[in-house]
């Protein structure tokens, strides 16, 4: 992670099919909110696969702060929301990449 628009943030399994995290995308006005794609490669283009947010966002939870896929799976993390206490850990996702 970093600040936004420094750095990158994916990763890639053996199919070559890749997940990215944009973590400081704004999502439903909620800034830093973030988001995640996988993309699939056909061997010619690579075509967007699915886009993931956070089930609840909020502002500043950094969703797609890190990203893994492997075979069919892609773990998200984001930060923890700051009403809860916080510091705390963050939170980890686990989907269907497809």
């Amino acid at each position: 992670s970093g600040a936004c628009g420094v750095g990158s943030n994916f990763e890639f399994n053996n199919n070559l099919d890749v997940a990215i995290g944009a973590f400081c995308a704004t999502v439903q006005g909620l800034n830093q909110a973030g988001l995640a794609y996988t993309y699939k490669y056909d061997g010619t283009t690579w075509g967007n696969q699915k886009t993931f947010n956070a089930q609840s966002p909020f502002a500043g939870g950094r969703y797609g702060t890190s990203v893994s896929i492997s075979e069919d799976t892609l773990m998200i993390s984001g930060e923890p929301d700051q009403g809860d206490n916080y510091p705390q850990p963050g939170n980890a996702y686990i989907h269907n990449a497809y």
